[in-house]
């Protein structure tokens, strides 16, 4: 107000402030008063935005109340687990939800199932232990870290896709060099497609149809497969609360700092497990010699160029270590895929 600065995060506190400053000739008549009669003014100024406030939440509070008398739509679920008879988590349909990306508001029911579908997967791949917060203080100092749901839509409103993560809130708090997930270049996956129609290599002279083809594979819930390699603390979502306890993570979770990380240690095992040599020049390239095999991994996606009969046999084997989705299958065949969506890219 004025050459004076005001810090709010009042709603009606800014409006009034802002109408105050419409009115004609008022900033004048402050810098003309004594110290103590702007001192009053502003007082006022927030007296009258508090009050507004209050009005509001009073408004609210009836409103909260009101909806509190209709059916919340809340679901008990219960998960068979070997450590335990069961698991029961407590998942609340009721209140509004909104897109992390876009903004929109979502539908709570379709909320509800994605979260749900998101607590069985952490009770399945045991994504953390219940342990007394006491504990949590004695190996790190300091409290658990505190998680959060992030709801998105990855389709449309016709056709919505409801995605659910609880993702953990670490916060960058020192600079370790040691912390590096690495990521293919772009050219890694164009040189495979380059390589899938060239003559020689992907097919040979006159056999354009008995070519190489491309196969397409997502790990789901990736870094759920992935060992947690230090002491990890975590608080408990409101789903699976337990009073004087929180989780000790078992594998990586989103949104702890390292967990691309450790991921990125289990996929790269794994393919060495299979006979695939690493890339030289990207971690992320990698050629199985023996079975003509050829892949770049792009975060949880595998892009695997081979023989029809080598990518059945890492298909299979990829799915006794990891659970994943077969998006796809490029090639000269009938029965081929035609086209495939790769990083926001139409491949065909």
């Amino acid at each position: 107000m004025g050459k004076s600065k005001v810090w709010t995060n009042s709603p009606e506190v800014k409006m009034t402030i802002l109408e105050e400053e419409d009115k004609a000739g008022w900033i004048e008549k402050l810098r003309k008063g004594k110290r103590e009669a702007r001192k009053s003014h502003y007082c006022d100024l927030v007296k009258r935005s508090i009050e507004g406030q209050m009005e509001n939440r009073e408004r609210n509070i009836d409103a909260l109340e009101a909806s509190m008398k209709m059916p919340r739509g809340a679901g008990i679920l219960i998960v068979e687990d070997s450590r335990k008879e069961r698991e029961i988590f407590y998942v609340d349909a009721w209140g509004r939800y909104f897109d992390e990306v876009s903004g929109k508001e979502l539908e709570a029911k379709g909320v509800t199932k994605a979260r749900v579908e998101e607590l069985i997967e952490v009770a399945k791949h045991r994504v953390y232990d219940k342990v007394p917060i006491a504990q949590c203080y004695a190996d790190t100092g300091a409290a658990p870290i505190r998680v959060r749901w992030l709801d998105i839509n990855k389709g449309d409103e016709l056709n919505p896709e409801y995605r659910s993560r609880l993702v953990a809130m670490e916060i960058k708090k020192d600079d370790r060099k040691d912390l590096f997930a690495p990521t293919p270049p772009l050219e890694a996956k164009k040189i495979l497609f380059s390589l899938a129609v060239t003559e020689g290599y992907g097919f040979e002279k006159g056999k354009e149809k008995e070519g190489m083809k491309l196969s397409f594979i997502d790990v789901r819930r990736a870094f759920f497969h992935a060992d947690c390699i230090r002491n990890v603390y975590v608080q408990l979502c409101d789903e699976d609360w337990e009073e004087g306890m929180c989780g000790k993570l078992n594998k990586a979770m989103y949104g702890t700092r390292d967990a691309a990380q450790n991921w990125a240690e289990a996929y790269m095992g794994f393919m060495k497990d299979c006979g695939f040599e690493r890339g030289r020049a990207s971690p992320c390239v990698f050629w199985h010699k023996q079975r003509d095999i050829r892949a770049v991994v792009h975060g949880d996606d595998f892009t695997v160029l081979g023989w029809e009969g080598e990518l059945d046999w890492f298909w299979k084997t990829i799915q006794e270590r990891f659970e994943c989705k077969l998006r796809g299958r490029l090639g000269p065949s009938k029965e081929d895929d035609r086209s495939i969506r790769v990083v926001n890219r139409i491949i065909t």
